[in-house]
């Protein structure tokens, strides 16, 4: 069994919703870690482009990807670097709005749980929790939300060519018995 594979498999989602913090460091990765039994933690960065890309949520059972989001607003310092998952967990039935961020200058990476929903939230409702995190983005660029809710779509299933060419190793990384 290949590891990522392992980590989808096994890891302990009620654990992991509990270990969600309204801010933390990284995409979730170090949480995720902490909910499977001896890791291997060489696929991080593997980890984490599943996570940004919504795949881990569409992976684990019990959860489900329900919007996936970015910022557009043509400044290529700021666009790649902020992400927006929303993701439904069977265990409790709410929905989580997580944004991800690399600070500009900085590199830290970090995210924000910005909000639960015990509904469905609506397109509507999530720019409106972001409104003003999108407002403080607005330097020198106009920027706005663009959200995918096609989120059963094959590119929120299974990872990408370029991230086989970025991530061999560790896409190929066997689980030790």
């Amino acid at each position: 069994m290949k590891e990522i594979d392992y980590i989808f498999k096994n890891i302990d989602v009620e654990k992991f919703l509990k270990l969600i913090k309204k801010r933390g460091k990284g995409y979730l990765t170090n949480e995720i870690y902490k909910c499977v039994k001896e890791p291997n933690k060489k696929i991080h960065d593997l980890l984490d482009r599943s996570v940004i890309s919504g795949i881990f949520f569409n992976k684990v059972k019990n959860l489900s990807l329900i919007y996936h989001g970015w910022i557009d607003s043509g400044n290529d310092r700021l666009d790649p670097n902020f992400k927006i998952i929303c993701f439904h967990s069977k265990i409790d039935k709410k929905y989580r709005l997580i944004t991800f961020e690399i600070g500009y200058g900085t590199g830290l990476q970090e995210y924000k749980l910005m909000k639960i929903f015990a509904k469905k939230p609506t397109e509507d409702q999530i720019e409106v929790e972001l409104k003003n995190r999108i407002n403080e983005l607005s330097v020198d660029c106009e920027p706005y939300l663009m959200l995918s809710d096609n989120c059963k779509h094959d590119i929120y299933k299974d990872f990408w060519e370029e991230d086989d060419d970025l991530y061999d190793v560790e896409l190929a990384l066997e689980r030790k018995k």
